[in-house]
């Protein structure tokens, strides 16, 4: 609240008089909190006091995108950018600090980049917000009053219908927000067809709206009335994947700063006058599949900052063409992304149209590409600032190109490259590196190209300094790659090699064991962790574990040296011809359990009872333990009637 002040007058004055007369007109303690939390929104700076209130449009205990939020404050002008040579987009960001450094946000998503990229609000925060904002904002809720001329509207978290949507009294409404935020399965009840309620919004609202949101909502064809919308600057129908096509009277939002049509499965084209959204500085078109190019225009929008895909075809000379179109796009930026998608013959020349600024870059094969000529590509390697590579589905690749230079690189995927037999020539550790994934690649020997060669011994094989995630999903012939004793954030071994799991764990420090920081770990349709190799296991050194999942394994009882894991909450069993579990009874922080088709496991162990941290208990496609778990007649019944939510039934639901 008043972080930034630091007189000590000021604090006690405030202590004093504000929050003592506060106290003395609520009796509640929840009003007195609230109270409290109203007197420091009364001392936030103006400019954020409109950042914070708008955030009452999202349900409680969302998870808020960082540039989704930021983008949406620089709609409606809440973003004022007094200094030059900072982007809008970075004051914005300034204001997502400070309210994150005065606790009106909390719980931050950090990337490895060290950006804020999600927060959360607590629900007396919120409570905050909606308070504020009364009259200005409203998050629908159909059992409430509503006010009849709000400025924003959203619509995320409750069922809805056309007359909820068009049944306010005026039509000076500036945001429109009809997402789903939980992007699932949309709640929302629609009376009509969504193209004309979207047609309907536009004829209705079209005179003051900056933002409008319809993201997933089954829209098939864009009006061409989007083109009334002239002050509209924020525009998300991402998520729509029956749009084939926009209709070019969208090219007349010149006020238009972001569009988004992020997994538009079918669109094909974009329209042919783009060059005229003259304000537009975030196209997401990553996910637009179908998309076989760009249009002739792109390259005169000159405040882009985000464009996300870029599409190559089998004309080389047509690739030439596309890729010339991103030179005057010199504010394109290092925080975003964008997504090269090659269907044939690839250049290496073609990256030295990427712009130096770009700290990601995903490259993404569709076809029998001759993807041999990628790795003569001293661009790449040279591209120093280069944060997170992804290369897949490069079908003759057999090898990487030496990365070592890309001494910034923190995250790296490899995914379906099929002849892919080794990552690098010689020792290349990348001592950045803090999250790695190597996904089906059916013939990945080893990181190293001789692995013959390499005998390490014990206690000095290679190892990743820095890594903190690992994924390596359906590598089976993987059998040495450097070890990764410092994970922290997670690690999942899916139908792999083995054995740079054992090494890993069989290295000794005087500091630590081996993966004594990793949080959460998953082993998947691992052959050879029987009972005898899981016994092998040194269990007590995951001393920070949280959440374990074993699936699909040769396991016939759940290893007992589990019992050393005192930080476990979170155990799912899935797959396996286990016939007991005993060793869960030691297993006191326990909040959940899951257990999903392990048909020879016949009942629940006596010590279930002792788990007072258990909250859920999941059993399904167990027909023998679902039997004896049956509420008051089952002969497990007493074992678990003490546990809050309980699920039985078969994983189709049923």
């Amino acid at each position: 609240m008043l972080y930034f002040d630091n007189s000590e007058k000021e604090w006690r004055d405030f202590c004093y008089d504000e929050i003592e007369k506060s106290f003395k007109h609520n009796s509640s303690d929840y009003d007195k909190a609230l109270s409290c939390l109203k007197l420091c929104y009364d001392h936030l700076p103006s400019r954020l006091k409109h950042c914070f209130a708008y955030c009452s449009l999202f349900p409680k205990y969302h998870e808020i995108d960082v540039q989704t939020i930021i983008k949406l404050w620089m709609a409606q002008g809440f973003v004022i950018n007094e200094e030059t040579g900072k982007s809008a987009e970075d004051v914005g960001y300034e204001y997502v600090l400070n309210l994150l450094r005065r606790s009106f946000f909390q719980e931050p998503t950090i990337d490895v980049t060290e950006h804020v990229v999600k927060f959360k609000i607590h629900h007396l925060m919120h409570d905050l917000a909606a308070l504020v904002a009364e009259g200005l904002c409203l998050s629908f809720n159909p059992n409430a009053n509503k006010p009849s001329r709000p400025f924003h509207v959203s619509f995320g978290s409750s069922n809805f219908s056309e007359s909820d949507v068009l049944g306010f009294t005026w039509s000076r409404m500036r945001s429109v927000l009809l997402q789903n935020h939980s992007r699932g399965k949309s709640g929302v009840r629609r009376d009509n067809n969504t193209n004309t309620l979207f047609d309907k919004i536009i004829k209705m609202y079209d005179y003051n709206l900056r933002a409008l949101d319809m993201c997933g909502f089954g829209i098939k064809i864009v009006p061409n009335s989007i083109g009334d919308l002239d002050l509209l600057k924020y525009l998300d129908l991402s998520e729509n994947e029956d749009i084939i096509r926009l209709p070019n009277s969208i090219t007349k939002l010149v006020n238009l700063q972001t569009l988004r049509l992020s997994s538009c499965f079918n669109l094909k084209q974009l329209p042919r006058d783009i060059r005229k959204l003259v304000s537009l500085r975030h196209l997401e078109i990553d996910g637009c599949h179908s998309l076989t190019s760009l249009p002739q225009g792109i390259g005169q929008l000159t405040n882009l900052q985000t464009l996300s895909l870029i599409v190559l075809g089998k004309d080389s000379s047509k690739n030439e063409a596309q890729l010339s179109k991103l030179k005057n796009l010199s504010n394109l930026s290092g925080k975003f992304q964008i997504k090269i998608l090659i269907h044939e013959n690839f250049e290496p020349g073609y990256l030295n149209a990427v712009p130096s600024g770009i700290r990601t870059l995903s490259l993404e094969w569709d076809g029998d590409d001759k993807g041999l000529l990628l790795f003569d590509m001293s661009t790449l390697v040279s591209r120093r600032n280069l944060v997170k590579l992804s290369l897949k589905r490069c079908a003759h690749c057999s090898y990487l190109p030496p990365l070592d230079e890309l001494v910034c690189l923190k995250v790296l995927t490899i995914d379906e490259m099929i002849k892919l037999e080794h990552i690098s020539n010689d020792e290349m550790y990348l001592p950045s590196l803090q999250e790695l994934s190597l996904m089906e690649l059916p013939v990945l020997k080893g990181w190293w190209k001789n692995n013959g060669d390499k005998n390490y011994s014990l206690n000095h094989c290679p190892s990743f300094p820095c890594l903190s995630k690992l994924v390596i999903e359906d590598c089976p012939k993987l059998d040495s790659m450097p070890i990764f004793p410092t994970l922290e954030k997670g690690l999942v071994l899916d139908t792999t090699g083995w054995k740079p799991f054992q090494l890993t764990m069989s290295q000794s420090s005087t500091l630590s064991p081996p993966l004594s920081k990793l949080k959460n770990m998953c082993i998947v349709g691992i052959k050879e962790l029987d009972d005898s190799e899981a016994g092998r296991i040194n269990w007590a050194a995951f001393q920070s574990l949280r959440f374990l999942r074993l699936d699909y394994l040769p396991l016939k009882t759940l290893p007992s040296g589990l019992r050393d894991i005192i930080t476990l909450e979170e155990l799912h069993i899935w797959r396996c011809d286990m016939n007991n579990i005993n060793c869960i009874d030691s297993l006191e922080f326990l909040k959940k359990l899951e257990i999903k088709v392990c048909p020879n496991l016949e009942s629940l162990p006596q010590g279930i009872r002792g788990l007072k941290y258990l909250t859920t208990l999941e059993i399904e496609d167990c027909p023998t333990l679902i039997r004896r778990c049956e509420k008051k007649i089952g002969a497990d019944w007493e074992k678990i009637e003490h546990i809050p939510k309980i699920r039985l039934g078969r994983i189709d639901g049923k």
